[in-house]
């Protein structure tokens, strides 16, 4: 495996909100998840933990001189863990088994680039970005859109993305459980943000087997506005790292009914740009 390199559409409070639906509140900032969701009932416990664990760092998102001063937090490779107690047993678990989360990998620097050289592509958009991880996308293309929505399926990544957005008091962005194939968590987030599709759906190193990317896809269209849907986009970078999987990239989203508009390619990554084909 390649080594790694205020909310403006919150969901309202406990007693405010409909039965199925939670938030969990940090200061300014909230995850949007469905109550049945228990597993992230510990983001906030874990967010406390990584603040004390010496392992992870603020980094600088960008030096370029036309965005904002911004900081993500990561974890560093290669450093040691401190700052621990007995009472974190299950916590300190939970981070060993899901570490993938915690780290800028190679497809994102690429992809900070092209955004930044596209920025009139997410000028007054929705945006929805699939498997956050650190956040370092989404937070990039807030620079420029109307509303960024990060999602992930790992507390872990969502934890550490809901630190960065408090951190940068980002204030069009929102964070949200979401696992590809959940159509409940998919409609709530769209409720909860008052919107009924997204203009543009990013995935940054997302796609490792056909089957995941199977269902990731079948959460991209069902991302997109049911009508006129054909406008918005799915973009996704990658570095293939084989030949399977650099021809899934290229062929399973043709089968899954979408179409490709536009293709990059620069070094070892992949940038596709899809539409859903016509019927």
């Amino acid at each position: 495996m390649d080594s790694p390199s205020c909310s403006c559409a919150i969901s309202p409070s406990c007693d405010e909100a409909d039965p199925e639906s939670r938030t969990v509140l940090n200061r300014r900032d909230s995850l949007i998840v469905l109550a049945c969701d228990t597993k992230y009932n510990h983001v906030d416990a874990l967010r406390k933990l990584m603040r004390r664990d010496s392992r992870f760092a603020w980094v600088d998102l960008s030096s370029c001189n036309d965005v904002r001063h911004a900081q993500i937090f990561v974890r560093q490779r290669g450093a040691t863990a401190a700052g621990w107690t007995e009472d974190d047993a299950q916590l300190r678990a939970l981070l060993e088994s899901d570490s993938i989360p915690q780290y800028v990998w190679p497809a994102a620097g690429y992809l900070q680039q092209w955004i930044r050289a596209h920025r009139s592509t997410f000028a007054s958009k929705t945006i929805l970005e699939l498997g956050c991880g650190t956040g370092i996308i989404g937070l990039t293309v807030a620079q420029y859109a109307k509303l960024v929505v990060l999602t992930d399926c790992s507390a872990v990544s969502l934890a550490m993305t809901l630190e960065s957005l408090a951190r940068n008091n980002v204030c069009n962005c929102s964070v949200a459980a979401l696992s590809w194939g959940r159509e409940d968590q998919m409609a709530h987030v769209k409720k909860v943000c008052h919107v009924d599709g997204f203009d543009v759906v990013i995935g940054s190193d997302v796609f490792y087997f056909s089957s995941a990317m199977k269902s990731g896809l079948a959460t991209v269209r069902s991302a997109f506005a049911p009508t006129n849907n054909r406008a918005a986009i799915f973009l996704c970078g990658s570095v293939a790292r084989s030949e399977r999987m650099e021809a899934e990239l290229d062929e399973v989203p043709i089968q899954e009914g979408f179409e490709l508009t536009d293709f990059v390619a620069q070094d070892s990554f992949r940038l596709y740009c899809w539409k859903l084909a016509a019927r």
